[in-house]
């Protein structure tokens, strides 16, 4: 849900539902996703490590840019004068929320992007390759990290507070 703060943020700015409470309403799951999205950082560092060596690393944190680009702009850029127009958008961003959940892409995230945090794609030594949410400018060859299970193939790297220093 945090991924599509920006765009709750950008409809009440744009007055895309109406004035007053329309708006009011853009900027509460804003809030709300953006607070939940802290819990669940905190939740996850108490998440147990496992160590990985890294054999081969890419950046990917243009998905998060592609992401903004590909749905938050054309978002923000549609006109929504009459009612029908407003279900549309709401029912395409129903979709697009729904297509982003079954395809696991919550790492995709203009906001973890905002707070520091980059995407690589890591081939470790043992030829698996996993996407590590961390706040490290760049992921050396052979280096050991401790990262936390998010799903089958994300993992949010554990000392994410030591690793923007390196």
């Amino acid at each position: 849900m945090s991924s599509f703060a920006p765009l709750f943020v950008v409809f009440g700015l744009l007055h895309s539902f109406g004035t007053g409470w329309p708006t009011y309403i853009c900027y509460g799951p804003a809030v709300l996703a953006t607070v939940t999205l802290s819990v669940m950082l905190r939740v996850w560092r108490r998440l147990g490590s496992s160590k990985v060596r890294v054999a081969r690393a890419r950046h990917r944190d243009a998905d998060a840019i592609g992401y903004v680009a590909t749905y938050v702009v054309p978002f923000a850029a549609m006109g929504v004068s009459t009612w029908e127009s407003k279900i549309a958008l709401l029912f395409f961003m129903l979709l697009v929320g729904v297509l982003y959940l079954r395809a696991h892409l919550f790492y995709v995230n203009p906001l973890l992007s905002v707070i520091g945090y980059r995407l690589f794609e890591i081939e470790t030594e043992r030829g698996r390759v996993l996407l590590v949410i961390t706040k490290r400018k760049f992921m050396q060859l052979n280096l050991e990290i401790d990262v936390r299970t998010l799903s089958d193939y994300i993992f949010l790297e554990a000392d994410v507070a030591d690793s923007s220093r390196r």
